[in-house]
């Protein structure tokens, strides 16, 4: 039996060795439970372990179905319990160069990182067994192992996915759970291992694990030994660490002390700054966005080491310094440690680090001084007197800067720090907007950046110290209305109206001095900022005025808002929420969910959905994979829209919150033929239900109680679109009790229609021909044969040939120019009056038959479009009127007007009906 059983083992590993690449899930999966069941047997030999462990190892990468791994997982659990030394060596072993890979990989990918987490798996399978079971196990084994798994932790992690993320946090948390000891024991195995950068990747794990929790006693016995591998490994590194390394080590610079701040971090990040900077400068950046310190105290140096990189010639490292002066500032509570922070930069940005030559260089310290505005400074007095100083240093650089471009740029950043006038905009600086818009030397990009500035500036409180600007701002709004086509002169229109309208509400003395600005706003056929061709040549943050003003008008001027005056601006809101770029889409769908969340939102609503279905009927279906960029022309490039923006546009502007039940099934009247537009049904075929659902209506319910409403679009008698076609199969899904017998009636109207039948080829003829041809030609060749007009005045072209011989050569050369597609010019017949009446009479007669088979044509099409898109809603339900349909049916196979048409549905629903009939 013994022997019986040997050999029986033998032949289960010889067959798993050949099945476990196997591309046969089920194959796979016998020889894995085989192996299983094999593997729980003490008598093993230590060489089949191995055998077994470095098979397995090939299913990583390799098997991407949930049962497989399981299947692994489970031999690895119940090897690790039966011989646990072993495993733990060998899996060590077999892991540790793939390990070594995820290390190296520089842009991990999705699928990679899932790799990594699945070999993550393998080995907390192992770890938790071990310490469950107390196993003896050689601590320099265990240690070769954690540090393998460091690899894979770095490796899943560096994809920056987020249910990786999580799915990593919680296998280790597996593994922390198995003992009391065991989160104490693994942190003094990482401070074992071979140090590197990428042991903080487990390490940060496991903070996290003792700060959710609350094990502050082993956070402060881990964090010093950890924190030496940060400074040495990560901050001294010769390479650029990953930026998802960074992001986990915030989990362990969280419990820094200003005390390791001073004498550890700081001193090693000045170092490294003077020894490698563009290396290590985004891991500094990361670094103070990861400490849970006021950095007030340590300003002054760091300034001093980030604002020296502002004078590379790397855009990459004047980006990350300015990036990391944002993340210091978001760490500084104090205002005089932030006033410090900008005095620098405009120091350095007049030469104090050295002279900026490059417009670039010197637009990196502006933008700098722009993040410097994320600031942790609290206090509406503090955020003031600190703005009004940053505004002074920005007046004296807006005095001396002649480029257009920095001139731009600092104005951008202004407009960051005007937003914090809480109280009161600072004289010098209102003195400046007024000579600064009529300077000669002023571009128009420059006036539209000031314009912008002075909108961020007065707001709330400080509007009215902007009375005094209402002339010029007018003015502005004006020259725009006179040069229409010059889009950067009316872009600068569009951004005065936007404070205009704020200004028209301060007192009755502004509002009276709007009368040339209301002139132009509301000027429904000029359309100055709204048309279409303005809209497409101007830039996101003109789009995003745009938008802005449309919101100020619906919002604050109603009565003015006519239902002709509203209509292009809900149309500009509709193309900006379907605009390519992502900040304009955002910004106009937060838009059009403040005007909808409020009173009147319902109106709102339906007149979004109203320019959406316009939007989209002119809309043309290309799958996203199948558009070639290359290929389409440019026209064609700006029209195509994505079906995800298209879908997310009709969801956004379909949702009214705390809608009554009324408004609500406004809504959801008004957005079913939209929401089933191909591109709609493309992304996602159940957008109008999710609709229906969010405005807390029952779909059948609805559909019950409005029926008539629901099947109007579709009881036309005339050819359906798509959207059409589709929204009906929704409801033929929803509820096919409720709405297939309506429409059978219908449709048994339509293709029961008696005069079908009754079509001759003929008539069948006369309906393909095109109108103003004849389809009979009869008559006219009859009246061609008796015109002896063609054969009239021939000149005899050679005294050889006889007059018959020469029209017979005049007929061949027809006839071989015919053959050969040359065009061979006709002379029409010279018809008498009494002939021409004639043909006249027959056109007449069949223009009568084309008209009436085109009507019962259309009211085929239509019958037919139903069956087929009830079909594709609910086959089964439908399947049931067979008998009913077939009477239908059956008859108009013999029509040629309707058989071609007939015959596929006929074929549809045999197909439908019997399941195993392959037509």
């Amino acid at each position: 039996m013994a022997e019986h059983a040997a050999i029986s083992s033998a032949d289960i590993l010889k067959k798993f060795a050949q099945n476990v690449t196997n591309p046969s899930t089920k194959e796979r999966l016998e020889s894995l439970n085989d192996v299983a069941l094999c593997s729980s047997k003490q008598d093993l030999p230590e060489n089949a372990v191995k055998g077994i462990l470095k098979y397995l190892v090939q299913s990583v990468g390799a098997y991407q179905d949930a049962k497989s791994r399981r299947a692994v997982l489970k031999i690895i659990q119940i090897l690790t319990k039966a011989f646990p030394a072993v495993v733990v060596k060998n899996t060590a072993i077999v892991l540790s160069s793939k390990s070594s890979l995820q290390t190296n990989v520089v842009n991990a990918s999705h699928s990679l990182s899932g790799e990594s987490l699945y070999a993550l798996a393998w080995i907390c399978v192992v770890l938790k067994e071990i310490y469950r079971n107390k196993a003896q196990v050689p601590s320099d084994d265990i240690k070769q192992l954690v540090s393998v798994q460091c690899g894979f932790v770095y490796g899943a992690l560096a994809a920056g996915n987020k249910y990786i993320s999580k799915a990593v946090y919680k296998k280790m948390v597996h593994v922390f759970k198995s003992g009391d000891k065991v989160p104490e024991e693994y942190g003094q195995m990482l401070q074992n291992v071979e140090p590197s950068m990428f042991v903080l990747s487990a390490a940060s794990v496991l903070m996290k694990y003792l700060y959710n929790k609350r094990n502050q006693d082993l956070i402060t016995k881990l964090k010093g030994p950890f924190l030496e591998i940060f400074v040495k490994h990560l901050l001294g590194s010769r390479t650029k660490p990953q930026i998802q390394l960074l992001v986990s080590c915030k989990d362990i610079l969280r419990h820094c002390s200003h005390d390791d701040m001073k004498g550890q971090i700081l001193p090693a990040a000045q170092k490294s700054m003077l020894r490698n900077p563009e290396v290590i400068l985004e891991s500094v950046d990361y670094l103070m966005s990861g400490l849970s310190l006021d950095l007030g105290q340590y300003v002054t140096d760091l300034s001093k080491i980030i604002g020296s990189q502002f004078g590379s010639k790397e855009e990459n490292t004047r980006q990350e310094a300015a990036h990391a002066f944002k993340s210091l500032a978001e760490q500084c509570s104090d205002h005089e440690a932030v006033e410090k922070i900008v005095t620098h930069l405009f120091a350095v940005l007049n030469g104090s680090e050295g002279k900026l030559s490059m417009a670039d260089q010197r637009i990196s310290v502006l933008q700098a001084i722009g993040n410097v505005s994320k600031n942790a400074v609290s206090g509406a007095n503090t955020l003031q007197n600190l703005s009004t100083n940053v505004s002074e240093n920005f007046l004296t650089l807006l005095q001396s800067e002649v480029h257009e471009g920095t001139l731009v740029h600092a104005l951008q950043m202004l407009s960051l720090w005007c937003t914090k006038f809480y109280t009161c905009v600072p004289d010098k600086l209102i003195l400046w907007f007024k000579k600064a818009l009529s300077l000669k030397t002023s571009t128009s990009a420059v006036r539209n950046a000031y314009l912008q500035c002075m909108n961020a500036a007065f707001q709330g409180d400080t509007i009215p110290q902007a009375v005094d600007l209402i002339p010029m701002l007018i003015q502005t709004v004006t020259k725009a209305s006179g040069q229409a086509n010059q889009s950067n002169i009316v872009a600068e229109g569009v951004t005065a109206s936007c404070l205009l309208v704020k200004l028209s509400l301060v007192d009755i003395q502004a509002e009276s001095k709007m009368g040339p600005f209301w002139s132009v706003v509301l000027d429904a056929q000029k359309q100055l900022f709204i048309n279409d061709k303005f809209l497409s040549q101007v830039g996101d943050d003109v789009l995003m005025n745009v938008v802005t003003l449309s919101e100020r008008l619906i919002l604050e001027y109603p009565q003015k808002m006519t239902e002709k005056i509203s209509k292009p601006y809900y149309g500009a809101l509709i193309y900006c929420l379907t605009h390519k770029s992502r900040p304009v889409r955002h910004h106009t769908e937060l838009t059009i969910k403040r005007l909808l969340s409020l009173l009147g939102g319902t109106s709102i609503s339906l007149a979004l959905i109203a320019e959406c279905e316009e939007l989209l009927s002119n809309q043309k279906f290309i799958e996203p994979e199948l558009f070639d960029t290359e290929k389409e022309s440019t026209v064609e490039q700006l029209k195509y829209i994505k079906p995800i923006i298209l879908t997310r546009a009709v969801m956004t502007v379909s949702y009214v919150e705390k809608a009554d039940v009324k408004d609500a099934e406004a809504i959801a009247k008004a957005s079913l033929v939209p929401a089933h537009h191909p591109c709609i049904v493309y992304e996602n075929k159940d957008t109008w239900t999710e609709i229906v659902a969010k405005l807390k209506l029952d779909c059948k319910n609805f559909v019950r109680k409005h029926l008539s409403e629901c099947l109007k679009f579709v009881m036309t008698g005339k050819d359906l679109s798509e959207s059409s076609k589709n929204a009906f199969s929704c409801l033929v899904r929803i509820a096919p009790d409720i709405v297939l017998p309506p429409m059978i009636q219908y449709v048994s109207r339509l293709l029961g229609n008696a005069e079908l039948t009754v079509i001759t080829r003929e008539e069948y003829g006369i309906f393909l021909t095109p109108s103003g041809e004849l389809f009979d030609k009869s008559m006219l060749e009859k009246f061609e044969k008796n015109d002896d007009s063609k054969q009239a005045n021939i000149k005899r072209e050679n005294k050889l040939y006889s007059y018959a011989e020469q029209m017979a050569e005049i007929e061949l050369r027809k006839e071989l120019d015919k053959k050969k597609g040359r065009s061979v010019k006709e002379t029409k017949p010279k018809l008498t009056k009494k002939q021409e009446e004639m043909l006249e009479a027959q056109r007449e007669k069949e223009s009568k038959i084309r008209s009436r088979l085109t009507e019962l044509n259309q009211e085929l099409c239509c019958g037919c479009q139903i069956l087929e898109a009830a079909l594709a809603g609910d086959k089964q339900s439908l399947c049931r009127y067979m008998k009913d349909l077939c009477k239908l049916i059956v008859p108009l196979l013999q029509s040629p007007l309707a058989a071609p048409q007939v015959s596929q549905v006929f074929l549809d629903l045999g197909q439908a009906s019997f399941d195993d009939v392959q037509l």
